[in-house]
Parts: C-alpha cells; sequence; structure tokens
C-alpha cells in the first residue's frame, strides 16, 4: 500500500473523475487495495460507520474509536506496517477478520426484532 499526500495525483482525481469513463475502476481497484491491506482495521472502520450514525451523542463514537486506535496500534499488523514501510517493501499483513478482532468486538447489543 502507498502513502501519498491528499493533493497526491492518485487521491486528486477520484472524486472530480467520477463524471468520466473509468473512474469506478479506478476507485474499484484504491478500494481494493486498501481491502486486502489492512482486513481486521477496514472492517472495524466499517462497523463504527454504520454503528454509530444513531448514536446519541458523538462521545460514544469516540469512545469506540479509541478503544480501535488502542488495540489496532498493538496488532502485529501495525509492527508489520512500520518495518516494511522503514524497509520499502509491500507489507505483509496477517490478522484476519475471522481470528483477529479486537476483545472488545462487538461492541453493541442487537436490538430485538418485532
Amino acid at each position: 500500500m502507498d502513502v501519498h499526500r491528499a493533493g497526491f495525483p492518485r487521491w486528486r482525481g477520484l472524486g472530480g473523475a467520477a463524471r468520466e469513463r473509468g473512474a469506478s475502476a479506478a476507485a474499484r481497484a484504491l478500494a481494493r487495495e486498501i481491502a486486502e491491506n489492512a482486513s481486521v482495521s477496514v472492517a472495524l472502520a466499517r462497523q463504527m460507520q454504520w454503528r454509530m450514525l444513531g448514536a446519541d451523542h458523538p462521545m460514544e463514537a469516540h469512545k469506540i474509536d479509541s478503544r480501535a486506535i488502542f488495540t489496532r496500534g498493538r496488532s502485529a499488523d501495525v509492527k508489520e506496517g512500520v518495518t516494511s514501510f522503514l524497509e520499502k517493501r509491500k507489507p505483509r499483513f496477517t490478522d484476519r477478520v475471522s481470528k483477529d478482532m479486537p476483545a472488545f468486538f462487538p461492541w453493541w447489543q442487537e436490538r430485538p426484532y418485532g
């Protein structure tokens, strides 16, 4: 996964290029790269975005986000990410959603249906 500034041409063109043919393919390729390289973090981010939409206060999202940052920051994938960046090589992330989600996950209680 590459590291780029927000103004980097690869990012800059995605929003405006949505009107152009092929922009969808570029956006999907970038999304695929992110998803393949950080599966646990992506899964947590998706759940936080989805579940926190109905939170009664922004502090609820902050609490979960802080726990996620703390636990992911101690993961093997973070060490691998830093090491691979310093060694200028592609990372080999090993954490998987099926076995490496943080202990606090899931943090929500399912509501009864009906």
